[in-house]
Parts: C-alpha cells; sequence; structure tokens
C-alpha cells in the first residue's frame, strides 16, 4: 500500500464469488449464508462493508428462473439457502445494503474499491480466461481496461496474489468458505474512526445488535423444520424485529466532526475521508475541504425545514395470493418489480409469507401500490379466463368420455341383442331393463336411457309407442 493512502477500514465484497464458495469450492453451489456470515465477520471487526452481487445471481438463487437452458436435465433450481436473507438486504434502509448490478458487476465493485479506498473481498483475478469453444483466450477487465492502476487493485485484493512464475495474478486463501461459514483467519480489526463521541459505543452496540438478528435468521432458515409453523413465526418476528432494529440505528444521532484545529493537524487524505463518509465533494485545496467540512456539519445541525410529508418514508404491504400473482409482480427476470422501482420511486420486496413490502415516501408508496394493484388485478382476469378455460376443456373431457362410455356399452347391448334373437324384448320398458341387466345392475337410468336413444339414432331399433322394432 502507497504511504499516501490512508488505512483502509471499509471492505467491498464480490458477493457472487463468495456465495458460490470461492476458487476452493468444486461444486460451486450458490449459498447465501457465505455472504452474510462474511458481512458479519467484517462489521464484528469494524469495518464499513459494502456488499455487491449480480442482479443475475441474486434471482438465480431465487428458484424462480426455471429450467436450467445449458442443462434441461437438471430441472427447476430449487431456491439457495440464504436467499431470503440476502433479498432482505437489497430493502433501501438495510445497513448494510446488498447493491445489486445487471451487467459489469466486476468493474462496479472495482470502482466502488477506489471510490471508498476499501478491501476488495474476491478470488477473481480478473485475468483473461480461456474460450474452450473458440479456443483461445477471452478477454477480461485487465485486457478491456488496461489504464487502471492493477498494481494497486492487486495491493487492495484480499484472495488473490501475484504469482512470479507464471507472471499473473491467480487465486489465494486469504479467505475461504466451510459450509455456510465465510473465514479470514488472518483478519485484523479496522484502524480506529477518523473521529468519535459519546454515542460511538451505542452504535457498536447497535451494530452487535443487528448481527445477531442476522444470525437467527440464517439458523432459522436453515432449521431442518423449516417450514413449520413454530419456525415460521419466529421467521416473521425476526422480520418485524430487523424493521425495529433499523428505526433504533436511524435514531442515533450522527458523530460530531472534529473541531478546526484537529482538522487542521489531519492530512488531505484523511480529510477526504471524512467527506466521503459525510457524502460530500472532497476535492480541492487543504482549506476549502475543512472549510466544505464544516459548513456540512453547520448544516446538519441546522437543517432547512421540508414540508413533513416530503421528509417522511414509511411502509405498507400487500399479501400476494401464491406464485402466480408473486410471478406477476416479479416478471420474467425481475423486469416487472424493476419497472415498479423505477417508475415509483419506492422500493419493493416480497418475503417468503407472500407478503409484498412497499417502503419510501408517500407518493412514491402510492404511484408504486396503483401500479402493483392493476397488474394484481390483471393478473386476476387472466386467471379467471384461464379457469374459465379449464373449466371448459374439463367438461368437454367428459362429455367426450361419457360419449366414448355411452357407444362402448351400446355396443355390448347390441351384440347381447344379435346374440339372442329369440328373446329380444318387445317393449320399451322390457328393453331398458334387459339394458340395466347386461350392465350388471352397474349402469344408471340415465345412461341406459343414453345406450336405449344410441340405439335410435342408429337405426338399430323403432319404438312406435310401447313396442319395438329391431333391424339389427
Amino acid at each position: 500500500m502507497p504511504a499516501t493512502e490512508p488505512p483502509r477500514r471499509a471492505v467491498v465484497l464480490d458477493g457472487s464469488n463468495i456465495i458460490s464458495g470461492g476458487h476452493r469450492n468444486p461444486d460451486q453451489d450458490p449459498n447465501g449464508n457465505r455472504l452474510t456470515s462474511a458481512i458479519n465477520l467484517y462489521k464484528s471487526k469494524g469495518y464499513d462493508v459494502f456488499p455487491c452481487i449480480k442482479g443475475g445471481t441474486l434471482y438465480f438463487m431465487s428458484g424462480d428462473c426455471g429450467i436450467d437452458r445449458l442443462d434441461p436435465s437438471k430441472g427447476c433450481h430449487p431456491k439457495a439457502p440464504g436467499y431470503d436473507a440476502l433479498n432482505k438486504l437489497t430493502e433501501k434502509n438495510s445497513n448494510p445494503r446488498l447493491r445489486t448490478y445487471t451487467r459489469d458487476d466486476d468493474m462496479h465493485i472495482i470502482a466502488l474499491a477506489l471510490e471508498k479506498n476499501a478491501w476488495i473481498v474476491t478470488n477473481d483475478t480478473f485475468e483473461d480466461s480461456w474460450d474452450h469453444e473458440q479456443k483461445k483466450p477471452k478477454p477480461r477487465e485487465r485486457t478491456i481496461y488496461p489504464d487502471y492502476d492493477w498494481a494497486r487493485i492487486d495491493d487492495m485484493t484480499w484472495g488473490t496474489t501475484f504469482h512470479p512464475g507464471n507472471d499473473r495474478v491467480v487465486s489465494d486463501d486469504t479467505w475461504r468458505t466451510e459450509g455456510d461459514a465465510f473465514l479470514h483467519p488472518t483478519l485484523k480489526p479496522a484502524p480506529a474512526p477518523l473521529f468519535s463521541d459519546e454515542n460511538s459505543e451505542l452504535r457498536r452496540a447497535v451494530d452487535l445488535l443487528g448481527l445477531a438478528l442476522q444470525d437467527v435468521e440464517r439458523t432459522a432458515e436453515n432449521h431442518e423444520e423449516h417450514d413449520s409453523a413454530e419456525i415460521q413465526a419466529i421467521s416473521k418476528k425476526i422480520y418485524w424485529m430487523s424493521i425495529r432494529y433499523r428505526e433504533i440505528a436511524d435514531s442515533i444521532p450522527r458523530p460530531r466532526m472534529p473541531e478546526r484545529e484537529d482538522l487542521e493537524k489531519m492530512t488531505v487524505s484523511m480529510l477526504k475521508q471524512i467527506c466521503e463518509h459525510q457524502g460530500i465533494k472532497k476535492s480541492g485545496r487543504k482549506e476549502e475541504i475543512i472549510q466544505r467540512i464544516l459548513e456540512s456539519e453547520e448544516s446538519n445541525e441546522n437543517p432547512t425545514e421540508k414540508n413533513p410529508e416530503e421528509k417522511r418514508e414509511s411502509q405498507i404491504s400487500i399479501s400476494l395470493n401464491g406464485r402466480q400473482e408473486i410471478g406477476a409482480i416479479i416478471g420474467k427476470g425481475g423486469t416487472i418489480i424493476q419497472k415498479i422501482r423505477q417508475d415509483s420511486g419506492a422500493h419493493l420486496s416480497i418475503h417468503d409469507d407472500e407478503l409484498l413490502t412497499i417502503s419510501g415516501s408517500p407518493d412514491s408508496i402510492q404511484k408504486a401500490k396503483e401500479l402493483v394493484e392493476e397488474i394484481l388485478n390483471e393478473a386476476k382476469v387472466a386467471r379467471k379466463a384461464e379457469q374459465e378455460e379449464r373449466r371448459k376443456k374439463v367438461a368437454a373431457q367428459k362429455a367426450d368420455k361419457a360419449k366414448h362410455g355411452t357407444v362402448t356399452q351400446a355396443a355390448l347391448v347390441l351384440n347381447n341383442l344379435r346374440d339372442n334373437p329369440m328373446s329380444r324384448p318387445r317393449k320399451k320398458h322390457t328393453l331398458l331393463e334387459r339394458i340395466v341387466e347386461i350392465g350388471d345392475g352397474k349402469w344408471s337410468k340415465e345412461r341406459s336411457s343414453s345406450i336405449l336413444n344410441w340405439l335410435k339414432q342408429k337405426g338399430k331399433i323403432t319404438i312406435e309407442g310401447e313396442s319395438v322394432h329391431y333391424d339389427l
């Protein structure tokens, strides 16, 4: 690490790499508990944690992506362990919040780490791979983006190292996974924060509460009787407790900035870290940065009063009726729910108990609610049409089956009458009795009448009053 760089107090987690178990895991089956374990480990050591994952990976873990196109014999992919916990981390007010990327997730991870001066936790080397179909190297990030400072990126990565013999970067065992657990044996506590106040210990205790809730949630999800009423009740209580935890965390005042004389003793790199933490511009000369920090603190202490409705965020819940309505809200590849989020500005999340939560400002919630209700109404109409079509199909099948049964049974009666010409009934009611007798008493009166009518329609008998005439 260059001497001018401040100590790193943050980590960016390559979620897709971690959930697959890293380079030591041979089967690469996804397990979200590994990423949750990694988040908890780094937070417990005092690091700011930024977990990231490719959106397609998270959707694959949901179990809603259907048949494996590359290997249809595998059937549908089941929901991966730990998916529910990760899905909840995508909510807007989660701490930490799981960032998802549609594409180029590796470059987003690198860019975020450079921006935050954070460690990158991954076994991905970003080296070119071998295309077995084309039988030639497949360019990856190091080749595609040669202007990046790859020496610095390698220096800030936990999970890779430069191999002089191969003249390339290779994966190493800085960290690894064992089942659900993420292990980083040589991990040291994060460097001390740049500033602290009387609430530092309180924040730390609340962070530990969040870690404990995540641990209970993960344990409940992995319980061998996960679907039992008792465990489901615990999971639901943990969900609501998590919301209360976030409210507690948000209620703790922000740490106070150091005084001017303390700021003047800091290096420019340290000042930029404070700017980064406060979300303010960090470029400029040292005096400009200090002044910007002080002005930011002053504006936080005396904020411009806004309309309470604009500041207030809230949450509502909508019950979904089965996988059909859930599928209608999510859409293929998550397209529908993403569009609702974009059009409304609200955050939407679907939970195990078929509960859709919508959070955000009142206006964004109302807009999202209207869009959801419109989609559910369309799904309801489509479901009714499908049910009616299914009902008609079943009725037609029954009618066809009944017709086929009548023809078969009528053939039995016809053969019996042909084989016994001397005992053919001459009256209608005695013919009906003979038909019942041929059916061993198992045919109903309605079925016997249907057979009689079939014989008439085919011209095998003629009935005049009560008299029956045969043309067999």
